[in-house]
Formats: C-alpha cells, structure tokens, sequence
C-alpha cells in the first residue's frame, strides 16, 4: 500500500462524517415518505441538512427532471405495456394525490 493511498483513506475517513451519513440515516426519507400519514401524493422527502447530503427527513423540491412529464409518461406506457396490466385513467404520471 503506498503512502498516499493510506494518506487518502485516513483523509476521507475523517471527513465522512461530515458530509455524508450512514445507511441507516440514508433510509430516513423513504422511510418517513412510506409510513407517515401526513406526507401527501407528490411529495419528496430529503435530508435537512446542507446541500441535502445529512440530516432528519423534510418535504424538499424534487429535480428539475421529475417534472417532465415526457419522460413519465412513456415510463407508464412502458410499465402497462410490460405488464400486461392497464392502469385506471384517473391514475397518470404527473399528476399528484393533492391536486
């Protein structure tokens, strides 16, 4: 092992736990997105914390891209194709529980 590479483990290791968080903190969002009652359709759930890399489970903006309904729809039509199933009309990507 050369130096540097120890040198850089040892680095990333003291700095991990600054940015990131473990897996247990990591299922937090999902989590609380699928158990609690007051989350509503279309909501995302994160980290609070800086730049959303750490921290307790809130309601923060998804993505520019998981508004292009382009993309969703085709992934609809993909999936009841797939699946031989065909969903309720009323049930259509992009449209959210709350509206």
């Amino acid at each position: 092992m050369s130096h540097s590479s120890a040198l850089t483990r040892t680095a990333f290791a003291a700095i991990r736990p600054l940015l990131l968080q473990s897996p247990e903190r990591g299922a937090l969002p999902v989590l609380r997105a699928a158990t609690d009652p007051d989350v509503r359709g279309g909501e995302y759930y994160g980290p609070r914390g800086f730049q959303q890399s750490k921290g307790f489970p809130k309601v923060v903006r998804s993505s520019p891209q998981s508004y292009d309904t382009s993309p969703q729809r085709r992934l609809w039509a993909l999936s009841e194709d797939m699946t031989n199933i065909e969903f309720p009309s009323g049930a259509q990507p992009g449209r959210h529980l709350h509206e």
